[in-house]
């Protein structure tokens, strides 16, 4: 069986004016950001997972 790290994220987009507001949620560990547009999401979740897996709290799951 292959062992895999999981990750997900939610990400939820408000449209203010003219401006974008984006709630990003980690769901393993609830840590949440809000940021002004998709790109800088989408580089706080590349951060989160450039991190040592010792290091966040994850859930593994196998292939059956």
């Amino acid at each position: 069986m292959d062992e895999k790290t999981l990750d997900s994220f939610i990400v939820r987009v408000q449209k203010i004016e003219d401006r974008q507001r984006v709630k990003v949620v980690h769901v393993q560990d609830g840590n949440e950001k809000i940021v002004g547009s998709l790109e800088e999401a989408y580089n706080w979740m590349q951060s989160i997972l450039e991190q040592p897996k010792e290091s966040r709290d994850l859930r593994e799951y196998r292939d059956c």
